[in-house]
């Protein structure tokens, strides 16, 4: 196994469908993810883990640590959630598994 690569931690994304709308910004994203094009301005579904990295589009998250979900815009979604943040344990998981 690749250490690094273990204690890297995962966002995970409920797998959900998220409504997005055809423009010009994320027509070719989606054409080349698959998505097959209809007209500027129709609605199409997407599923969350397909949303561009730089989405505003919300997604319900699952915290790596007490599998809460939580939504947030997808550019920012975070592998634990806020609530975990605050009690402080950002790295607890980490240090688990070093053991």
């Amino acid at each position: 196994f690749d250490k690094d690569l273990i204690m890297e931690m995962i966002t995970i994304i409920k797998d959900e469908m998220i409504e997005m709308t055809w423009n010009i910004s994320n027509r070719d994203y989606y054409i080349k993810a698959g998505y097959k094009y209809t007209k500027i301005g129709e609605k199409f579904w997407v599923h969350s883990n397909d949303l561009a990295q730089n989405s505003k589009r919300k997604v319900t998250c699952i915290c790596d640590i007490c599998f809460a979900e939580w939504r947030t815009r997808r550019a920012i979604a975070k592998d634990i959630c806020p609530s975990c943040k605050r009690k402080g344990l950002e790295g607890a998981w980490k240090r688990k598994l070093q053991y």
